[in-house]
């Protein structure tokens, strides 16, 4: 139960940091676009919307002066050039439709109106101006000019000047929401930071908690598998010092008295059955306690010499072959092989391949057993390949777990921990094993084991001659 809670609060741990990295992530773009839109609105309306007034009122006092020159001039029979006054008129025409088309400020809609007002009637004080010049009449044109033009000129100017004011208001404030956004968005953005980092060290400290609980409980675990296989070794041991000393003497018994009644031919044959059940009780005790030892961790320096193994069991295991009515080939390597484990555990893993085979091989109409090496860059693979009817679908893999027998195995004897033994052995000394096979077609069974060192074992080639008892 408190190793569930631990991992629920990891899991929120970590949640809580993705959520609160995203979240500051979020609220970041956010406080940016709205920085970015206020810079824009700076950009776009407030900073051109100055300068526009600004050429606004400058052209408009250009033309105050020029028309108040031009009115002068007339009153005196020389009036100055037209087309200058005229073109400064249709400038201050052009700027303005040039303001009006700017972005409007929506605070600042009635000064934009009173500006555009003020102006449409600067220009036509201007224009009844120019008509009395034209008409001949100086006098109310100056009367006009005082009247009309200069008070409709003041009267733009005051706008503008508003305009002015109040646009630059504008930029400060903008200026300020957007000072008061970014401080507002690094204090947000630091706390969420803080707070991914706090639950980041949560999430670590309760991750670093787990991995320790795990690994004291594999500790434990390992601890516990091996006094249980220390256990079942001594057990195993003792029931084989303890069964296999009767039957040794039963054993010997049933050899001395099928010589001395040898002639009686039905007591014989009951001899024989009855030897036959000693060595098949003798086979699974046997296989009892090399099961239980092939858990054990290679010793260090271990190594083997195959080429001697393979000779020694070719020897061995003919007649038991020919007995099982079958040939047995061995291709002995030229190349000296050194396996990195002892004489009696290759010994093990060979024999017990072999004697499946020759278990197994069943009514094939070619009997024929092959074992054979492959040499690799820093293991070696041995074969042992029948012509048997094969393996059953789905039995590839469980062909090597103990007590595990084929179909139509239980007729022979044993109770199936030869190929349980051979898996044990070989990963227990850092290799594989595995089985290649198709109903009817046979199976190749084989171990892959790391080579040794020839330096490691010179001088030490002749370990290979122990038995199997070893």
């Amino acid at each position: 139960m408190a190793h569930r809670r631990s991992d629920r609060t990891l899991v929120l741990a970590f949640c809580a940091v993705v959520i609160s990295f995203v979240a500051s992530t979020i609220y970041t773009e956010q406080k940016t676009t709205e920085v970015d839109a206020a810079a824009t609105q700076i950009a776009t309306v407030a900073a051109p919307g100055i300068e526009q007034l600004a050429t606004l009122r400058a052209e408009v006092h250009q033309l105050m002066q020029l028309l108040t020159e031009y009115v002068e001039g007339a009153s005196r029979g020389s009036p100055p050039d037209r087309a200058q006054m005229v073109e400064s008129r249709l400038k201050v025409q052009q700027e303005m439709r040039r303001y009006l088309a700017l972005p409007r400020d929506p605070e600042g809609e009635e000064l934009w109106n009173e500006v555009h007002r003020s102006l449409k009637r600067l220009d036509d004080a201007v224009g009844r101006v120019l008509k009395h010049v034209d008409g001949g009449e100086p006098t109310r044109a100056r009367q006009s000019l005082d009247v009309d033009a200069r008070r409709a000129a003041e009267a733009a100017r005051v706008a503008l000047i508003q305009a002015i004011h109040h646009s630059a208001n504008y930029t400060h404030n903008v200026a300020l929401r957007i000072q008061s956004i970014r401080s507002r968005s690094a204090l947000m953005a630091y706390l969420l930071d803080g707070a991914s980092i706090v639950f980041g060290g949560i999430a670590i400290a309760l991750a670093v908690l787990q991995v320790r609980q795990y690994t004291r409980l594999l500790e434990s675990q390992r601890e516990l598998l091996a006094r249980r296989n220390e256990e079942l070794e001594i057990f195993a041991g003792r029931v084989a010092h303890d069964v296999l000393g009767p039957l040794t003497s039963v054993s010997t018994f049933l050899a001395m008295a099928e010589r001395k009644l040898g002639g009686a031919d039905n007591f014989r044959r009951s001899l024989e059955r009855a030897q036959r059940g000693l060595q098949r009780s003798r086979r699974i005790v046997h296989d009892l306690l090399e099961f239980a030892r092939a858990g054990a961790r290679p010793a260090l320096g271990a190594h083997a010499e195959l080429n001697e193994i393979l000779r020694e069991l070719e020897r061995e295991l003919q007649a038991t072959a020919l007995e099982g009515g079958a040939e047995l080939r061995v291709d002995i390597p030229q190349e000296r092989i050194l396996l990195a484990c002892s004489p009696g555990v290759s010994i093990s893993l060979i024999e017990n391949l072999v004697r499946n085979a020759i278990k197994y091989i069943g009514d094939a109409p070619v009997r024929e057993i092959r074992v054979g090496a492959q040499l690799k860059k820093s293991s070696v693979r041995v074969e042992v390949e029948d012509t048997g009817p094969g393996l059953p679908p789905g039995m590839h893999q469980a062909v090597f777990e103990p007590f595990v027998r084929a179909t139509g195995a239980s007729a022979q004897p044993g109770i199936g921990l030869g190929l349980a033994t051979v898996k044990r052995l070989a990963e227990a000394h850092g290799g594989a094993v595995g089985v290649e096979s198709q109903p009817g077609k046979g199976c190749l069974f084989w171990f892959e084991l790391p080579r040794a060192e020839p330096e490691s074992t010179a001088g030490d080639s002749s370990g290979a001659q122990r038995k199997k008892s070893a």
